[in-house]
């Protein structure tokens, strides 16, 4: 059951971050005027560039439909489905339901759904994958301070995480991004800012129980420097412990990230996420198809994220017996 779970996120992750190369609005190869060009991987072109008489993005779709009426030896190679999560169609009343070109239909504006909903997943990962790494790297500092400095430091530091631990960090945040101009970098800032003290506790008391151990005491006998104690005897001894905790901080920040996009103090429209599909299909409760993919989405990225994490947890602990049949 393991094996399947993360075989499934990692089909899950695969497709995200290959998005581009089976759906998007933009064309893996374009053959124009003898010259080849891949605006996959370049810079914006616009219509101009391909002889059109505007001056914003080429529409792609439209071009290469013109070329093929026309016979012209221009051709492009678009991804399987040629929509991007900006794409907009309004060739029926939005939101949509499925057809034949939107598998999972079309959201009030008229974008594609199945587009948004992948893209949305690679960024609220990206983000989650961020954040974690910003939050743990705060928390691990604070805690090494915390635990390798004299008595005073450690208690002045102990006070202030207990009253931070209480700050309510989630109603603080949506409280300062409602004050600021929101953009992906200073969203994950705000809240790793709010979100390392309880991890920093769990640190502290994993490093305190380290710094005891015989060898610890053996090292600095041997006149080693704290840095390579530090390095080489004490974060190798908390590695598995942080190891086990990452992937149920990851599925948090999943669903925190969400939260906010649902909420409405997440990240700016029109930037695709799985929060701000849940909010369209709240307003428009008959459009199923907006909801649906996201709450399946989240229960096959949590359930595979809380197996694997159960799994390292186990293999770091082998008294531990729990099995996924």
């Amino acid at each position: 059951m393991k094996k399947f779970w993360g075989l499934t996120l990692f089909v899950f992750l695969l497709i995200s971050f290959t998005a581009e190369l089976w759906i998007g609005a933009r064309p893996l190869l374009v053959r124009y005027q003898n010259n080849f060009h891949a605006p996959i991987i370049s810079a914006m072109r616009p219509g101009s560039f391909f002889g059109e008489d505007y001056a914003w993005e080429t529409d792609y779709v439209n071009l290469q439909e013109s070329w093929r009426t026309s016979g012209s030896d221009n051709w492009m190679v678009m991804p399987w489905i040629p929509l991007g999560p900006l794409t907009i169609d309004l060739k029926q009343s939005p939101p949509a339901p499925p057809d034949s070109q939107h598998w999972l239909g079309t959201d009030s504006s008229g974008r594609d759904v199945l587009a948004r909903f992948i893209y949305g997943f690679r960024t609220a990962f990206l983000m989650s994958v961020a954040y974690l790494a910003l939050t743990v790297t705060i928390a691990l500092i604070l805690a090494l301070i915390s635990a390798l400095s004299p008595g005073w430091v450690d208690l002045i530091l102990q006070r202030f995480m207990e009253i931070w631990v209480m700050i309510p960090f989630l109603y603080v945040a949506i409280a300062l991004v409602s004050l600021v101009s929101l953009d992906k970098v200073l969203l994950i800032v705000i809240l790793s800012f709010f979100s390392w003290p309880t991890l920093s506790l769990y640190l502290r008391a994993q490093i305190l129980q380290v710094k005891e151990h015989d060898y610890i005491l053996a090292a600095k006998m041997l006149g080693l420097s704290r840095l390579r104690i530090v390095w080489f005897h004490i974060l190798p001894q908390v590695w598995p412990f942080l190891l086990s905790f990452l992937p149920f901080f990851l599925a948090g920040s999943l669903v925190t990230f969400t939260s906010l996009d649902f909420l409405g103090f997440g990240l700016p429209p029109p930037e695709p996420s799985w929060g701000d599909l849940l909010q369209q299909a709240l307003e428009r409760p008959h459009a199923y198809w907006l909801a649906a993919p996201v709450l399946v989405g989240l229960f096959v990225v949590l359930t595979a994220v809380t197996v694997i994490g159960e799994a390292i947890r186990n293999k770091q602990n082998p008294r531990q017996t729990q099995n996924y049949r």
